[in-house]
């Protein structure tokens, strides 16, 4: 359940290309896009990472953990499991993890009826937001 004392959430859509970063209000319990932070080889960003999180001092960050459909654990679900243990460390924030099982599919839907498409990567912080919205209302 969403904290309201939090001033501000970090929500975050990892991907192994690119993290998409969106921030939310608890107290409105709404969130938007922010963020494309893009992933080269193995390494994660934390110097763009570092850079949104100064700028917006969130108070706690929610990510998304893609599970099959069926519920069960696929190799992105670790990557961003292991994601959420570093950020978590890193920040000494608490982090919650949310089950993002259709917000790619809704990003996408969201992204046509707006005309959004153009961009591919135009998705991964929509899906952030939506991920994090989720959190925040429920």
């Amino acid at each position: 359940m969403p904290n309201i004392s939090y001033r501000l959430v970090m929500g975050f859509d990892v991907g192994t290309r690119r993290i998409g970063v969106a921030i939310g209000q608890p107290i409105i319990a709404s969130a938007k896009p922010l963020s494309i932070v893009p992933v080269e080889g193995k390494k994660l960003p934390w110097p763009a990472l570092d850079a949104l999180i100064r700028e917006w001092e969130p108070d706690a960050f929610v990510v998304g953990i893609p599970l099959n459909r069926d519920g069960t654990v696929q190799p992105i679900t670790l990557y961003a499991q292991k994601f959420a243990d570093a950020l978590h460390e890193r920040y000494a924030k608490p982090v919650h993890p949310v089950d993002e099982r259709y917000s790619t599919v809704a990003a996408r839907q969201e992204c046509r009826q707006n005309r959004l498409l153009g961009s591919r990567s135009r998705v991964d912080d929509i899906a952030a937001a939506i991920i994090l919205e989720e959190y925040l209302q429920n």
